[in-house]
């Protein structure tokens, strides 16, 4: 009887621990918020990438389906996980703290999903800030995991910096009027 009860204690404390530790999660290292937008409260990163990219947005529908435009930039992809099932928004609700948040700065909503049965929606939304155009899409994700997700994928646009040069060839065409390729 004595086992029993230190197991089911084990098992209890368990279970209240991996509770907190839901409760209480961290970013995934290395991660932050976008500068133009907050996260939703009590939701925390737990995926991020950041480098210059393209990524599609859509722009309408054309016979139902969503027509995309393709933008390139300093492209931020970040997924955030709500802590808790009993706090964690609707899709809706996402959709349009973000869009309002776009608006409140002068943005605009460019298009708009509406979340149901068995899709969050999707939005897209576009600011200019800073001199730059910047592209933001929301998509609220109800099928994720303890507790739903939401992606905000972010582009500001800019022109790649060109590191890779061809000069070497250059200077030997120059130097010597050809190229010499090894075999």
């Amino acid at each position: 009887m004595g086992i029993a009860r230190s197991c089911l204690h084990m098992l209890l404390w368990s279970v209240v621990g991996l509770s907190v530790a839901v409760l209480a999660a961290d970013d995934t290292a290395w991660s932050k918020d976008h500068p133009l937008l907050s996260r939703y409260p009590n939701s925390h990163i737990v995926e991020y990438e950041q480098n210059y990219n393209a990524a599609q947005f859509a722009t309408g529908t054309q016979d139902g389906v969503p027509q995309r435009q393709t933008v390139e930039g300093d492209a931020t992809q970040i997924r955030y996980f709500h802590n808790a099932v009993d706090s964690q928004p609707s899709p809706l609700q996402l959709l349009r703290n973000y869009q309002n948040a776009i608006k409140s700065i002068g943005g605009e909503v460019v298009y708009e999903r509406l979340p149901q049965d068995g899709d969050g929606g999707e939005t897209t939304l576009k600011v200019t800030t800073g001199g730059k155009q910047v592209w933001v899409r929301l998509e609220p994700e109800i099928f994720s995991a303890p507790t739903q997700s939401y992606k905000l994928v972010i582009v500001e646009v800019a022109a790649m910096q060109q590191v890779v040069t061809a000069n070497q060839l250059l200077d030997e065409l120059n130097r010597n009027g050809f190229i010499v390729s090894a075999p």
